[in-house]
Formats: C-alpha cells, sequence, structure tokens
C-alpha cells in the first residue's frame, strides 16, 4: 500500500451527473487501485455514507454545505425569480465575486473540511478541479496556509477566456478579479493541469512563465465497461446520448428538413431533458427519444448503430469529451455538426468521423445518411485515453515533484 494521500475537491461529484464530477469520480477508483489513499471533498448531496461505501469503496468522503442558492441556477417560483432578479441586477454589481460561479461563498466550508483531512491524516497532493474557478482559488490559500501539501489545479474548463458561467456579463472590475484569481492560482499551483491541447496552448500563450508547470491530464475512458460488447450481427439507424444543448435548434429545423423525405431514417436520442421546441421539431416515427440508460446499454446501442450522429452550439466547439474516446473504442463513425472548433479538428485529424458546418447541413448531411461514414479504426490509438494509462502517466507527474 502506497502511503501517499490524495485528496480531491470536486464541487459535483456522483451521485450528481453535473459536468465535472464523473472525470474525478474515475480517477479517484483508479488512485485508490494503485494504491493510493484517497479523499473526496465536495459538496453534500443527502447521500449516506453506505451509498458511498458501496459505490466507491476505500474511498474517504468529506462534504458540505453550499452556500449557493439553488435559485439562482434555475428559478422556477415567483418569489425565486424575483430573488434572481434583484441577485443579478443589484447585488452582483455590489461584489468582485462572479454570482454564478457556484462555489464563490464556499470558501470557508471548504477550508475546514480540508483542514480536518489534513490534521488527521496529512494531505500529500492536493487536487482540485475547477469550475467553480474560486475553488481553485481557494485551493491556493490553503497551499500558502500550508505550503507543505503538493497542489495540482485542474483547469477542467476555459477560465478568464471562456465564454461559461456568466463570464461575459462581469463588469471590467469583475473580470480583473477574475484574471488575479486565475493568476495567483497558476502562480502557487505545483502542477497545472488540463483535459484538452487547445486549453493548454491558451494557457501558454497568456502565462508563459508557468509553461513548465503545465501537464496534459486528458479526458479517458473505462475501457472495462465496454470490454466484451459483442458485435452486432448488423448495425443500423442513428444514435446520440447525452444533453440536448441550447442553440442547436437551427440546426435540428434543417436536419428535420433533410430527413423528412427519407423512409428508412431512424435517430434513437438518449438524453434526460429534451426541449419541447426540440421534440416539435421532429417526426416521431424517424427520430424516438428516450430517456438515460445505464453506459452498459447505451455502449451496447452505440455499437450497433451505424453512426453517432450529434450537434453542439459554438459555445461547446472547443469541449472534446470522454464520450468520443468511447465511441472510437466501438468503432462506431461520427457525423458532428458545429463550428470549426477542437472537436471538429479531433474528428476530421484522426480520421473517425465527418464534420459538418451548420450552414452545410442540407447539402453535406443526405451523403452520409446512408451509413457510408469514413472511419480509419486505425488512425487513433483510442488505448492512450485508457483510464489506467492516463492515471498511471499522471501518477508519474506527480510523484516527481
Amino acid at each position: 500500500m502506497n502511503n501517499k494521500n490524495f485528496t480531491i475537491v470536486c464541487y459535483h461529484f456522483p451521485p450528481s451527473t453535473a459536468i465535472g464530477g464523473r472525470r474525478w469520480s474515475k480517477f479517484a477508483r483508479q488512485l485508490v487501485a494503485k494504491g493510493f489513499n484517497v479523499n473526496v471533498v465536495s459538496i453534500d448531496q443527502n447521500v449516506n455514507k453506505e451509498w458511498y461505501a458501496k459505490n466507491f469503496p476505500n474511498i474517504s468522503f468529506s462534504t458540505f454545505t453550499s452556500n449557493y442558492p439553488k435559485w439562482l441556477k434555475r428559478p422556477t417560483s415567483l418569489i425565486a425569480k424575483i430573488k434572481y432578479h434583484l441577485t443579478t441586477r443589484v447585488y452582483s454589481k455590489l461584489i468582485k465575486h462572479n454570482v454564478f460561479d457556484s462555489g464563490f461563498r464556499d470558501e470557508k466550508p471548504m477550508f475546514q473540511a480540508l483542514e480536518y483531512i489534513h490534521k488527521s491524516n496529512k494531505i500529500d497532493y492536493l487536487i482540485v478541479t475547477g469550475a467553480p474557478f474560486s475553488l481553485l482559488y481557494f485551493g491556493t490559500k490553503f497551499k500558502i496556509k500550508f505550503p507543505e501539501i503538493k497542489l495540482i489545479s485542474d483547469f477542467r474548463d476555459p477560465w478568464t477566456w471562456g465564454t461559461y458561467y456568466g463570464l461575459e456579463t462581469l463588469s471590467s472590475k469583475q473580470k480583473k478579479f477574475q484574471r488575479f484569481m486565475e493568476a495567483t492560482t497558476l502562480s502557487n499551483s505545483d502542477i497545472i493541469c488540463y483535459p484538452t491541447k487547445e486549453v493548454g496552448d491558451i494557457i501558454k500563450e497568456a502565462h508563459p512563465k508557468f509553461a513548465k508547470k503545465l501537464t496534459l491530464v486528458p479526458h479517458a475512458y473505462d475501457r472495462h465497461k465496454i470490454e466484451g460488447i459483442p458485435e452486432p450481427e448488423s448495425r443500423s439507424g442513428f444514435i446520440y446520448g447525452g444533453s440536448i444543448y441550447q442553440g442547436i435548434e437551427p440546426y435540428l429545423e434543417k436536419t428535420a428538413n433533410v430527413i423528412k423525405s427519407l423512409n428508412d431514417f431512424k435517430w434513437n436520442i438518449y438524453s434526460n431533458y429534451l426541449p419541447k421546441v426540440v421534440q416539435d421539431i421532429f417526426d416521431s416515427n424517424s427520430v424516438v427519444f428516450h430517456g438515460f440508460v445505464d453506459e452498459r446499454t447505451l455502449f451496447k446501442k452505440i455499437k450497433a448503430s451505424i453512426g453517432y450522429l450529434a450537434y453542439f452550439p459554438p459555445t461547446d466547439k472547443d469541449m472534446v469529451s470522454t464520450k468520443f474516446f468511447e465511441i472510437i473504442y466501438l468503432q462506431t463513425p461520427i457525423i458532428i455538426v458545429v463550428e470549426e472548433g477542437a472537436i471538429s479538428k479531433f474528428i476530421k485529424e484522426n480520421e473517425v468521423g465527418v464534420h459538418i458546418l451548420p450552414e452545410n447541413i442540407e447539402t453535406e448531411l443526405p451523403t452520409y445518411l446512408n451509413g457510408n461514414i469514413p472511419f480509419n479504426k486505425d488512425k487513433f490509438d483510442v488505448t492512450e485515453y485508457d483510464f489506467e494509462t492516463v492515471t498511471q502517466n499522471f501518477v508519474e507527474v506527480c510523484e516527481k515533484l
């Protein structure tokens, strides 16, 4: 047993399905498998200890109650909408933090959780993943207080150069504070990791003096959940599994125009939330909506499909997620409709499908709906992105500190 201790601060951690938790939940399991002690700090989700023990054996959990009001994410009642209006129009102008950063009021509870762990069983490596970006900044303040720890800051999403989390709505003073937090995080971190080359390149260009701290820890997939899925006797239909993103409605309307004349087109969509405007676009005989299914079931369905048809808005054009590696492992060609960016570059350079610009849907999409989608199974070595391999590479970087 390795006596080194990793503590991972991840705001959303399973059972939450929010973005961010899946990445570090799987790395946490891999670190335990390699003999490390692992603690996880996340927000309280009213889950009992037995659930954690069953689903994440040999991992210790410390949860804290977030001070972020739920109605700021999705106000529904009249009172919540009034509070939302007052917070975003009045209160937000009086503070330096970003009110859409869900961790900005959680420095104290996060510190309390970390201090308890550190005093009980010294933290060797502290990993903080953002967004929420405020947690990255709080992590550096903890590092300053306890300089003996090694701090790994995970820039999972773009920070000051991003468009999410209300960053574009901030005042010049608030943007300046975000840049200060980012620079402080970079300066005090021992390792700065990031999931895609594009994110790393932006950090290098903006902060070249920290280039030696940077290390790529790519999104990874768990091959053990995919191994052993039998080859289907034949493949049919298209599939998509995941969230339906706002901003793709015009793309889907063009797609509906393309498929309305096709008698044998079938597209199965597995998602937890399907806006009515999206459902109204399609004929239910051609496009079938399903709820989420477990990963293994979805993988079987992906492998039995002739293609994975996905649409992303401009804001997500650079988000190369774990899902792509899983689909490639299953050797299902990908059709991606999105603006030029990291995703389109990834698809084209690795020859794992086709990229279609939104404005070309009606002219280019029909070419591939017969299943004749280019896919070079030997071009991209997906085994390099298995969680075991990625974790081992990450550990080797940490142990050199």
